[in-house]
């Protein structure tokens, strides 16, 4: 199973990114593909043990991503307020219809909105997996809690 669950990760990654790219042709966008992006993480402790999801980010960097993915959607509304008079207005050019790039900032919102919802996801996930793993219901702490104590690897 484990071997199944890893297997299955790349391909989670894959379809979140088609998910986000495609959010304008297709039901989608980026909400819906940073929480598939997220579930390739989750898949990783699925797959094995609290160890590799916790040896495998950085709380510092998902938060960084997290900052960034909402800075780059106020961005994109402000450029519309300040070439258009409007929020969020669309004013990059248009492409073909039916195309990726079709829908002028739309793309650029769903990547940002994809990010933003990844990292948080991934973050809440992780803290909750923590507090399972550090609080029992009988109230012995776990042995992994004098590792979670010296922190997360940075």
């Amino acid at each position: 199973m484990r071997v199944l669950g890893l297997g299955l990760v790349p391909l989670t990654v894959l379809f979140g990114i088609d998910v986000v790219v495609h959010g304008q042709l297709t039901p989608g966008g980026g909400f819906q593909g940073g929480v598939v992006l997220a579930t390739a993480v989750l898949l990783i402790y699925l797959a094995g043990e609290y160890d590799d999801l916790h040896g495998l980010y950085q709380e510092a960097t998902l938060e960084r991503a997290e900052a960034f993915g909402a800075a780059a959607y106020v961005a994109l509304g402000l450029l519309g307020l300040g070439l258009d008079g409007a929020f969020m207005k669309n004013v990059l050019p248009l492409g073909h219809t039916g195309s990726v790039w079709s829908a002028g900032a739309i793309p650029l919102i769903n990547i940002a909105v994809a990010v933003e919802i990844g990292a948080g996801l991934v973050m809440l996930l992780t803290n909750f997996l923590h507090q399972t793993i550090v609080v029992r219901p009988d109230g012995r702490r776990s042995p992994l809690e004098r590792v979670l104590r010296q922190g997360r690897p940075t």
